[in-house]
């Protein structure tokens, strides 16, 4: 290989790295975030799906409560 363009690819590669690095930092960013927001999600459901499964199981009979199923 020419070391003309040898210097040149590697000099591209550096730039590649350089911006993959860049990309990898900002998502996984992103992910600690969304994370956060699942629990923050996740803490809330909980909350709600204890007063729902009791007001459903005494409003509906029994036989229907497989038509509402609660994760």
């Amino acid at each position: 290989m020419d070391p003309q363009h040898l210097a040149e690819t590697l000099k591209h590669l550096s730039k590649q790295d350089e911006l993959l690095r860049e990309v990898l930092g900002s998502l996984q960013g992103e992910l600690t975030k969304l994370k956060a927001e699942e629990l923050m999600l996740m803490e809330k459901y909980s909350q709600l799906k204890n007063p729902l499964e009791l007001i459903i199981r005494v409003l509906l009979p029994e036989s229907k409560l497989l038509l509402f199923p609660l994760y």
